[in-house]
């Protein structure tokens, strides 16, 4: 198992909900469907409960999503130029070096 722990990649997702009492993570609205299609990932050495090897750990995720429409609720046409995915953004916190 080992192995395989260098190489996976957590998505930051799923660490914020880990921290979360709610989990409103959606990127992209489509024929009404809500999704999270845009992600970040880190390796092990950013996951906080990886206290041997870890280098910093994620403190905040946010998505900005705030002008996504849902063309099924929209009163008005959604402007073309209008982006149609949310931002996602990562804080992450860096440990002291040793040096």
């Amino acid at each position: 198992k080992e192995k395989i722990w260098d190489v996976l990649l957590y998505d930051v997702k799923d660490i914020q909900a880990r921290r979360s009492y709610h989990d409103v993570y959606y990127t992209h609205i489509y024929n009404g469907h809500y999704e999270a299609l845009d992600h970040i990932f880190v390796s092990e050495e950013l996951v906080e409960e990886n206290y041997r090897d870890r280098i910093g750990y994620v403190q905040n995720v946010r998505v900005f999503n705030d002008h996504l429409l849902d063309d099924k609720l929209a009163s008005e046409p959604i402007p073309a130029w209008q982006g149609d995915h949310g931002l996602v953004t990562a804080e992450i916190r860096l440990e002291p070096s040793e040096d």
